[in-house]
């Protein structure tokens, strides 16, 4: 389209029908995954749930399926926002900030008051409700971090230019320890509560002769550490291993199996759909029984036991005991 030689008025008139035309489709496109979630078919189809499915199959970024789905969750709880995007008198960035609070008694005078509103101004409007809000966790790039300056090393000495005469080194020379290279960085937030400030000051002060300055990043490190060794079955060491299984007539799961299930299944959810696709999520995994306990799956052979996540450890149990309520 050569739009060079359209009118102003042309223009003006051909933007704002694409502006209609675009809240028509994203109304459509929420609407379409309303009735995606409420089939579950992102799980039938393989994914660990709705927002990896948005991400991995219809290529949305990330904050893009967050906000689709939330205003999903929205449009369920008052359908008629879904009007209201459609008409451009709500943005889906003020149904998110309105989603909170839409089970509130009030819930449709705030919708009202936040029509044709921007999100700072929205955000305006529901500060006053949001005084006990927890922020959401958060895992922020900082990008590439450069090697440090010659200064900054104390070996600058080490890069004078190339015609500056340099004294011999010194009878028991040892070379300049090597630059560090560039490290990928990262911010990590969360709010925390009293009782962990107190542990996190506890563990800064048990842990002063390793750690002088207190650190953070190196004190959860160190606690991760000790975490992943007691409890990630990658990292147990056989003599950490407990041997045997448990008898047949028992439900629960040895835990010589899970490991056995655990290395075999790669920690990563086994599910594959009809057109095979695995799901692979290592997220909130569960160990399944393949033939249920309740039909007489044993609990002590590992090849009865499967690695699954919640929503298709859910998924087989529905087809498996009868369907899905939500």
């Amino acid at each position: 389209m050569n739009l060079s030689s359209l009118s102003d008025d042309a223009l003006i008139a051909s933007l704002s029908a694409l502006c209609a035309q675009e809240r028509e489709d994203v109304a459509g496109m929420l609407e379409h995954l309303r009735e995606m979630d409420d089939r579950h078919l992102s799980t039938k189809l393989g994914y660990s749930s709705l927002f990896i499915y948005c991400i991995l199959k219809l290529r949305y970024a990330e904050g893009t399926a967050y906000h689709r789905i939330r205003a999903v969750r929205a449009i369920r709880k008052r359908p008629e926002i879904l009007e209201l995007i459609r008409r451009g008198e709500l943005h889906i960035e003020a149904v998110v900030l309105l989603n909170p609070h839409l089970g509130r008694p009030d819930a449709a005078d705030l919708i009202q008051q936040a029509k044709g509103k921007t999100k700072s101004a929205v955000e305006n409007l529901l500060a006053p409700l949001r005084v006990a809000e927890v922020r959401p966790d958060s895992i922020r790039s900082l990008g590439i971090t450069p090697p440090p300056t010659p200064a900054e090393t104390g070996f600058d000495h080490l890069f004078t230019q190339a015609e500056s005469p340099k004294p011999p080194p010194p009878r028991h020379f040892v070379p300049a320890a090597p630059v560090p290279p560039s490290v990928q960085r990262f911010r990590i937030a969360f709010d925390a509560d009293e009782a962990l400030v107190q542990l996190v000051e506890r563990a800064k002060a048990l842990l002063r002769h390793k750690n002088p300055n207190g650190q953070l990043e190196s004190l959860f490190r160190e606690a991760l550490d000790a975490l992943l060794d007691r409890c990630d079955p990658d990292r147990k060491t056989s003599t950490q291993r407990r041997q045997g299984g448990r008898s047949r007539e028992t439900r629960r799961i040895a835990q010589a199996v899970k490991d056995s299930v655990w290395r075999r299944d790669q920690g990563k959810c086994t599910f594959v759909s009809d057109d095979g696709r695995r799901c692979g999520s290592a997220q909130w995994l569960e160990y399944d029984h393949v033939v249920p306990w309740a039909k007489g799956g044993p609990s002590d052979d590992p090849s009865n036991v499967r690695l699954l996540c919640r929503a298709h450890n859910q998924f087989a149990a529905a087809e498996v005991f009868g369907p899905w309520r939500s």
